[in-house]
């Protein structure tokens, strides 16, 4: 049960990284934004050269509409998000926060570099643990623990892992 969570887990982080890369690379060429309107709330995501603001605002919108979506393409020399003297936080690193009272508003700046980054991770550890045990499958070692398993025997002295029925190599059995 737990390995197919694990391919679960890694197959949604991969369809992440995916998704997230190619939204990266579409954000150069085409600004998005979206709002969703609550009742006494709203949703907005702004898009654009690679960065994600996220806003919420919690104060009533009077909308005819509950949500919205738009499009353009990003203008050649166009500035950053810029905040007015109302706000205040800071962002280091392109992650940042803003907050202002008047509207009752906060904005979370997050760049798509850093979403890709954390759905590859595990993608990334799952790799270097698959090179790791093919290395030590091949190299008459100890899967577990890596412990050389030349002198033979049933179990690792080490770790006392079963060594199994894989093929040891006839040049260290002597």
């Amino acid at each position: 049960m737990w390995r197919w969570l694990r391919i679960g887990l890694l197959g949604l982080c991969v369809s992440i990284a995916i998704a997230a890369g190619l939204v990266h690379w579409r954000s150069y060429r085409v600004s998005s934004v979206g709002h969703w309107y609550g009742e006494e709330s709203w949703l907005g995501i702004y898009c654009s050269r690679g960065k994600v603001v996220i806003g919420v605002g919690r104060q009533k919108i009077d909308s005819i509409v509950k949500h919205d979506f738009d499009e353009r393409p990003v203008k050649a020399r166009s500035h950053e998000v810029e905040f007015d003297e109302t706000f205040h936080g800071g962002k280091w690193l392109g992650i940042g926060y803003y907050q202002s009272q008047i509207p009752n508003v906060g904005y979370v700046l997050v760049p798509l570099w850093l979403i890709w980054g954390l759905a590859t991770l595990p993608i990334l550890i799952a790799l270097l643990k698959f090179a790791r045990r093919k290395h030590r499958n091949s190299g008459n070692l100890c899967v577990k623990c890596g412990y050389d398993l030349r002198a033979g025997g049933e179990k690792c002295p080490e770790c006392g892992e079963p060594v199994g029925k894989r093929g040891h190599f006839l040049a260290y059995n002597k």
